[in-house]
């Protein structure tokens, strides 16, 4: 329901629609008392806690992901009223391939970006990893398909996948993805390889842009004081 402001109260979307999202204990008082049977979302909502949310429910035995596209999530309510739909429909982490062929193999962009978004949903980071690999190939130029790739190499604390990420990040800013985002993970890239100065300077241009961008204060934070404890190391030496 996009009416927003239109149909409902502020006092609706801070107390009851909102905290669903950012608050596992407000969703399950709202379950409890409306019974939900269907949960339909925008896959790319930007909203407080929708992607944690989503992530949260395709883990959830309770519900099916039963579609997706480069609009639509929806699930089910897995009960036995259902079943015939959870059976037809339902999207897990092993089948997704199969399932979301119509997204793989369309000749829209958009189309595979989507399939990909839902892998990473899934957690087949295996799955994503290749249809932006395949999307870089074509279209090499595509800044935020980069950034996105730095940021999965990321999510792995290893060196070989903060190197690459540090390189799919820098690759993405050359091409114009300017964003705190992709700053403050090159910053996060630059803080695992060690480049601390490196890591400063990336994280203040993130605040220098969004000033309240948690994950750059914090990790700035401690990259300085990382970097107070080593030159004090070095002086007792």
């Amino acid at each position: 329901d996009n009416r927003f402001g239109d149909a409902y109260s502020p006092s609706f979307w801070d107390d009851v629609y909102i905290p669903v999202f950012t608050d596992e204990k407000a969703w399950r008082e709202q379950l409890e008392e409306y019974d939900f049977n269907v949960i339909f979302l925008y896959q790319y909502d930007n909203g407080p806690g929708v992607r944690q949310f989503m992530y949260n429910r395709m883990k959830d035995p309770e519900w099916a992901f039963v579609y997706g596209d480069t609009h639509s999530i929806i699930f089910v309510r897995n009960i036995p009223e259902n079943q015939s739909v959870v059976e037809k429909n339902h999207i897990t982490p092993e089948n997704a391939y199969q399932k979301l062929g119509f997204l793989i193999n369309s000749n829209v962009e958009d189309d595979r970006i989507g399939a990909a978004d839902i892998f990473n949903l899934l957690n087949r980071v295996d799955l994503s990893r290749n249809v932006f690999l395949d999307v870089v190939i074509k279209r090499p130029n595509n800044a935020k398909i980069w950034m996105i790739m730095g940021e999965w190499e990321l999510s792995i604390d290893k060196p070989e996948n903060s190197l690459l990420g540090m390189m799919y990040l820098e690759k993405a800013i050359s091409l114009g993805q300017r964003t705190p985002e992709a700053y403050s993970f090159l910053g996060l890239a630059y803080f695992r390889l060690g480049k601390f100065e490196q890591s400063i300077k990336m994280l203040e241009k993130a605040l220098e842009i969004n000033p309240e961008r948690e994950d750059a204060k914090g990790l700035l934070l401690e990259t300085n004081r990382t970097l107070r404890l080593k030159s004090l190391e070095s002086e007792t030496q």
